[in-house]
């Protein structure tokens, strides 16, 4: 029996970390990405912009610049799920632990890495030295009216929000051209229904969205869609974004909307502003529970952190889901 719990344990780790270096979330490769291991304090590291100078007379002496050197810091998110599989059940579902229990742990994963990356779009990011000054999102200025698009009311995903939000990220200087500033909207699917229903997509003209509706295309405009249903609401009353999530009837964490508003706060950023850290290996454990009547027990731990790392990185579309 011991050889066999070892056994077990070893693959269910195994299949854990398979899958959730293979399986693709929501989040995955849009965000930049590293990895930390055993570190007390995590910084995303920053450089200022350089501004060159002009060359205008021979034989001249060159006048060096410096760039600023910033940072923010991470606060990461620890996660656990435990998991008992009950004997009379053992045989059929968990024979050799690559059963639909790994996959709920390795969606669990996944789901808990889009909640702290929309956590680090929003709540304040810290900078310094030592990351003890807070930094606010900033509604002033990188916010969308809700009602743009809309021709009386609040509305749904627009066009021209859409195209609010890459005014907004070109104006202050990120190039949308290079790899490293590719925007992305996350959506959910309501907002999805919203862009279907326009005249624009239900054009001929637009062949973009013709891929699009086949499954074959997921953007607009110059905008890659993150489709999740994890998109937090934003609360138009208190003007801030609600980061509030719970289990819901599915046994899963989603978006709480505590305000009632009915608005999804869809964001459009460019990769580099928001980085992303996550633990790098899985804390898993698999064995018998003697005093449950050797029912299976299935451990598994992690963490994630995000930030974002400027704020004209990022904009906030509030989308109303049922607009008047």
């Amino acid at each position: 029996m011991g050889d066999q719990t070892t056994n077990f344990a070893k693959k269910y780790s195994q299949n854990i970390e398979l899958l959730a270096t293979t399986t693709v979330g929501e989040f995955d490769g849009k965000v930049e990405e590293e990895f930390f291991d055993g570190a007390e304090e995590l910084y995303w590291e920053q450089l200022g912009g350089a501004a060159e100078n002009e060359v205008t007379e021979a034989f001249g002496q060159q006048v060096y610049r410096q760039l600023d050197h910033l940072r923010r810091k991470v606060f990461t998110g620890d996660y656990e799920l435990p998991l008992m599989l009950e004997k009379n059940h053992e045989m059929r579902t968990a024979v050799d632990f690559r059963s639909s229990y790994t996959n709920r742990t390795v969606e669990a994963f996944k789901r808990s890495k889009s909640i702290e990356v929309f956590k680090g779009m929003y709540n304040p990011a810290f900078t310094g030295k030592n990351g003890t000054t807070p930094v606010n999102f900033d509604y002033a200025n990188q916010l969308v009216d809700v009602t743009l698009g809309a021709t009386s009311g609040n509305a749904g995903l627009t066009k021209e929000k859409i195209i609010k939000g890459r005014e907004l990220l070109k104006v202050a200087g990120w190039d949308l051209r290079n790899p490293m500033y590719t925007p992305y909207l996350n959506i959910s699917a309501i907002q999805l229904s919203d862009l279907l229903n326009t005249v624009e997509f239900a054009s001929r003209d637009y062949s973009a969205v013709q891929a699009l509706e086949s499954g074959e295309k997921s953007s607009w405009l110059g905008c890659e869609f993150i489709f999740s249903e994890t998109t937090p609401y934003y609360d138009t009353g208190n003007s801030v974004v609600d980061l509030t999530w719970a289990e819901n009837s599915k046994g899963v964490r989603a978006p709480v909307d505590t305000a009632t508003g009915d608005i999804r706060a869809c964001a459009m950023y460019v990769k580099s502003n928001i980085g992303c850290y996550t633990s790098r290996n899985f804390t898993t454990e698999a064995g018998k529970i003697e005093r449950y009547r050797y029912n299976w027990g299935l451990y598994a731990a992690w963490s994630h952190g995000a930030v974002r790392r400027q704020e004209d990185g990022i904009v906030l579309l509030p989308c109303d889901q049922s607009p008047a």
